[in-house]
């Protein structure tokens, strides 16, 4: 089964990913953030601009003696995206899309992640937009407006132009007298879409089709530089309810659009369509006019370290023998954003033939950078067609301390800005942590870029896409301050084609994992048991499991489980694997096997030469608890990633100030520590700062306020008083300016 599976992945198949989580939500459970990547179909282009302009309308005059070629429009070309956006009972979503050429629609693509009901339909139709894509593209999230449509039982509103129920012009709700963004129907049956059962996306199935024959009429037909959209509607009968999960993500100026029957934000008062910063997984199969332009197929550079040029290829296939010799291929690229670009000519050496590759050099530099560049291509008409936009940045080591998504194409979204979770100790429930940090999800790891890091936290969810062993290892020699946190319930079985196996001294996994054994699968016997939870048990006194333990006891929950599938998403498997640890490593939690036996799943030790090690066989986000209140684990302080990252030290802040060369806060643990009844905070202020120092239960409750004024740079003491307080674990936390760290103490009665 799971050798299926990485063949699967090894050729390329889909593979979906997608979950949900406590957090990232609006108007119910409207987002469901979710997470992995897979490869998609090919973008085939972005836009074509000819010098003779023409207004975009619905329809050609003619498309005799046009040539066409198959080709699938879609905004995600590498990954699938990263959130489940909901469609609620009555409710419409629209995708955009420009037309790079003219073409003539066959098939569109839905992707579909989730559904409340199995009875749910779903409406579909195309619809023609009148605003121009520099509007789309620069509209912020904002309210636009509605069709009225009296005695329809839907707030009196309706979506379109066509609807069978709009009574009314449309109704602007901006306060900006915005027009309506669409204009007639481009497929539909007077008005009414085809009406479709979902198919959820799986492995191996990212898109529902939906050919555009089935309404009995022929397949649309687009010009060139006109816009069409996708509009699917939730067919439930009442608002807000039955929830159906799409596919999107948020790709900067394609965001779609949603109209919402009972409202967004207040039910029966801000309904309408509304402008929001997703873009919809859905996909347009087109046969393009080669009449005769193409696209051109340009090279994807990603993020680098090198400050050096980089080379551009261009694929060009020439339509007339005169564009052989005469058509001009520029390469232009932006070191500002996109605000100006340089352009430079691109050379071939091929052959004169209608197939050629240009190429051409982005300049060199500096870090910190991010380049935007395209390729033009101007055939000997004086016509123009442009490819896509890439960007990239020339990264820049800045913080202490550098975390690896190893599988993963971007280092935000879903799960990846979520790993280090909530503080849960103050006020602000959905508070992130922060600490210093750097973020990486480009490539295997390089000498060049450890050595500016003294922790690394390597995430390999799923799997991990490059093995990084031999660069950490020479890394942790290095210094004995250089501390590593490894964690992936795959990592163990990519390395050992998932064979359970023994580790000697100078294997990586030996020398600085601390295991001798590996046990592969341990929730797997049978199809269906890798959608399963396993249950664990957090290790009391142990430095990553004792507040995970301490919690599990507070809110007096019946389990802790380790389940990806119900934390991160339907086709994220549990695929947990066990070790024997060598001597000298701390077990800190463990986990049932579907034998019944006990495994370690989670360990720490400290390497003779000083460095900290940490070791998870499974993502950290899965951590939940079980009845009664199903406690996030994974997305909160007591995460064991959270304590690693403090027992490495990583929260310890220092802040580059003008007036200083350096300024450093710190948070000293308490003295004594267990305590009772009363103990000493010290803490180090070195810029005049608005300082609160704050004590906190386990639970997040406040329990005293030590300090809440400005003070200015030194160091400082507060002794803290327990006696009216019961024994057990408590937190206090600093916030100096832009400074925040939480330590804990006990107290011992």
């Amino acid at each position: 089964m799971k050798t299926n599976i990485v063949l699967w992945l090894l050729f390329g198949c889909v593979i979906n990913v997608f979950g949900q989580s406590e957090v990232l939500t609006s108007r119910g459970k409207e987002i469901i953030t979710s997470g992995g990547k897979t490869t998609s179909l090919y973008l085939g282009g972005e836009s074509l601009r000819k010098k003779s302009s023409r207004a975009p309308s619905h329809q050609l005059s003619s498309t005799k003696n046009l040539r066409f070629l198959s080709d699938t429009l879609t905004y995600f070309s590498d990954y699938s995206p990263n959130s489940s956006f909901g469609i609620f009972g009555q409710d419409w979503v629209v995708q955009w899309f420009v037309a790079p050429a003219d073409m003539i629609i066959s098939n569109v693509g839905l992707s579909v992640v989730d559904v409340a009901d199995t009875n749910v339909q779903l409406e579909v139709k195309l619809v023609n937009l009148n605003w121009k894509k520099y509007d789309l593209q620069t509209i912020v999230e904002r309210r636009l407006g509605y069709y009225p449509a009296n005695g329809n039982g839907n707030n009196n509103i309706t979506a379109f132009l066509d609807n069978p129920d709009r009574t009314g012009d449309w109704i602007d709700s901006s306060g900006l007298g915005l027009a309506s963004p669409f204009g007639k129907d481009l497929w539909s049956d007077s008005g009414k879409g085809v009406i479709i059962q979902p198919i959820l996306k799986s492995h191996g199935h990212r898109y529902q089709w939906i050919k555009l024959d089935t309404l009995n009429s022929t397949a649309p037909v687009v010009p060139s530089g006109a816009i069409v959209g996708i509009a699917v509607r939730n067919l439930s009968p009442m608002a807000d309810s039955l929830r159906v999960g799409i596919a999107a993500d948020h790709i900067d100026g394609y965001d779609g659009l949603k109209f919402y029957t009972n409202g967004r934000f207040q039910p029966g008062v801000d309904f309408g369509w509304w402008s929001r910063l997703y873009t919809f997984d859905f996909v347009l199969e087109v046969k393009l006019s080669d009449g005769c332009f193409t696209l051109p197929r340009i090279t994807e550079l990603s993020t680098t370290l090198s400050t050096e040029q980089r080379e551009v290829s261009a694929e060009i296939i020439h339509c007339e023998p005169d564009d052989i010799a005469k058509s001009k291929v520029s390469l232009v690229y932006s070191f500002d954003t996109g605000t100006t670009y340089t352009s430079v000519p691109m050379t071939t050496k091929d052959s004169a033939d209608f197939f050629q590759t240009f190429k051409g050099m982005i300049p060199g530099a500096q870090p910190g950078t991010q380049v935007m560049y395209k390729v033009i291509y101007t055939n000997a008409g004086g016509n123009f067609t442009e490819s896509q936009t890439v960007s990239y940045n020339i990264f820049k080591p800045e913080n202490p301390s550098l975390i690896v998504f190893n599988g993963f194409t971007k280092i935000s979204g879903y799960p990846q800005s979520l790993y280090f979770g909530s503080n849960g100790a103050t006020t602000t429930a959905q508070e992130l942590i922060n600490f210093p940090k750097d973020s990486w999800a480009y490539g295997p790891l390089t000498k060049e870029m450890v050595d500016n890091y003294n922790n690394i936290f390597e995430i390999t969810t799923s799997g991990p896409k490059d093995i990084n062993n031999d660069v950490i290892k020479e890394w942790l020699a290095a210094s004995p301050n250089h501390n590593y946190l490894l964690a992936g319930d795959e990592y163990l079985g990519f390395i050992s084609g998932w064979k359970n196996s023994t580790y000697n001294a100078g294997d990586f996994q030996y020398d600085i994992l601390g295991i001798s054994a590996d046990y592969n699968d341990i929730n797997y016997k049978t199809e269906g048991d890798n959608n399963k939870a396993s249950y664990a048990t957090s290790v009391v006194g142990t430095e990553l499991g004792d507040s995970l333990y301490l919690k599990v006891l507070a809110l007096q929950e019946n389990s802790l489980m380790i389940g990806p599938t119900n934390e991160l998403g339907s086709t994220y498997y549990n695929w947990l694997d066990g070790f024997d640890p060598v001597a000298g490593t701390f077990v800190d939690i463990t986990a049932q096997g579907v034998d019944g036996k006990t495994y370690n799943v989670c360990a720490h030790r400290t390497l003779p030469s000083g460095n900290k090690i940490a070791f998870l066989a499974f993502d950290p986000l899965s951590l939940v608890g079980g009845a009664p209140n199903h406690f996030w684990y994974g997305f909160d302080r007591v995460s064991p990633l959270v304590q690693a990252m403090r027992w490495f030290g990583a929260d310890v802040v220092d802040v580059e100030d003008w007036s200083h060369p350096r300024a450093t806060f710190l948070l000293a643990q308490n003295y004594p520590n267990p305590f009772n009844p009363a103990t000493t905070i010290s803490f180090q202020v070195s810029l005049k700062s608005k300082v609160s120092l704050k004590v906190y239960d386990i639970l997040g409750n406040e329990i005293a306020g030590l300090v809440n004024e400005e003070k200015p740079a030194g160091s400082y003491t507060i002794k803290f008083d327990g006696s009216n307080l019961a024994s057990g674990v408590y937190f206090y936390t600093l916030r100096a300016g832009s400074f925040v760290q939480s330590r804990k103490m006990i107290l011992l009665k």
